[in-house]
């Protein structure tokens, strides 16, 4: 037997094309329908005997790393067809429809695991002698946020070693939406201390099953170069033009993925201290006009594993408050 999982409205569905494969894409809680065909063969003249058909839409994390087994935290099943017989001339068209899944997290393609969600149907064997038949299709599910109730208020700390420099870090706020751009300023209050450069690296951690990686989103180069005391230097870090997700804190008790701006100073030596400051992203639903281009997607950039540093993260001076 030959089973296909067709989508109610997949000639007007929109997809996501950063994807492997292009996928179809949907919103958290959307409803997921279409239909299951079941047939044979074209050259198939014989009946055959069948267990019954069953549909299932599955969510589940994946690690990418270590031996560690998938886990499924999303699973609804449809009895579609019990068992019979499957005609050689007669396919079996079954219509599915879930309303309204628990679908609370993003499809998620990280350097740690996948969250894939997909829709399995399942023709059972009737007896020892056969082996079921299954067909996937994957889907990508995308969440949206409502906007913070009161506005963020900024974040200021100090960065202060060895008594040879002062900087002060000044950002907008600590809540973004993810076409958001990262507003601040870094102000060199003391400088004893040659400089060949300092950057601000936006990195995603993610964490599944008691493993952590993290990866470089991207970077911003604050300077390259000796910087003089009193300078101030501005920040300006857009996010619409990476692919990001919101901030996931231990969602069903399996994964998170939290995001860091990590303030880089890099010594002529090659020591490198910084500082890192959690932000939390969320996920603003486009305008209208913005809708088409933000349902195509945009290639994702290359991560970067962030390699075991000989960094040194250094302590607030007298600068906090």
């Amino acid at each position: 037997a030959r089973v296909e999982v067709e989508l109610a409205d997949a000639a007007t569905r929109a997809k996501a094309l950063h994807c492997a494969a292009p996928l179809f894409r949907f919103e958290a809680g959307e409803e997921v329908a279409g239909r299951v065909v079941v047939s044979l063969a074209p050259k198939s003249r014989k009946a055959v005997e069948h267990g019954g058909v069953t549909v299932q839409l599955l969510g589940e994390i994946v690690p990418n790393v270590g031996k560690s087994a998938k886990v499924g935290f999303l699973s609804l099943s449809q009895q579609l067809c019990p068992a019979g017989t499957l005609d050689p001339q007669t396919p079996l068209e079954l219509p599915f429809r879930f309303e309204s899944p628990a679908t609370d997290a993003d499809s998620f393609n990280g350097i740690n695991f996948r969250c894939r969600y997909f829709v399995r149907a399942v023709v059972a064997a009737k007896s020892i002698l056969q082996s079921r038949v299954m067909k996937e299709l994957e889907l990508w599910l995308v969440t949206y946020q409502p906007p913070p109730q009161e506005p963020p208020p900024q974040v200021t700390f100090g960065i202060g070693f060895e008594n040879v420099m002062r900087v002060a870090v000044v950002y907008d706020k600590y809540t973004y939406h993810t076409k958001d751009t990262v507003l601040g300023t870094v102000s060199f209050l003391q400088v004893r201390l040659d400089i060949t450069r300092m950057q601000i690296l936006l990195l995603r951690r993610e964490t599944c099953q008691s493993r952590t990686e993290t990866a470089i989103v991207s970077k911003f180069e604050v300077m390259d170069g000796p910087p003089v005391a009193g300078e101030c230097v501005p920040v300006r870090m857009n996010l619409g033009c990476l692919r990001l997700t919101p901030t996931y804190v231990d969602v069903h008790g399996l994964f998170s993925v939290r995001y860091y701006l990590n303030l880089t100073i890099v010594s002529p030596s090659g020591q490198n201290y910084f500082k890192e400051q959690e932000i939390v992203l969320w996920r603003k639903r486009p305008a209208p006009q913005a809708a088409a281009a933000d349902k195509a997607g945009y290639g994702d950039p290359p991560l970067q594993r962030m390699p075991p540093p000989h960094y040194e993260e250094v302590d607030n001076d007298e600068l906090a408050t």
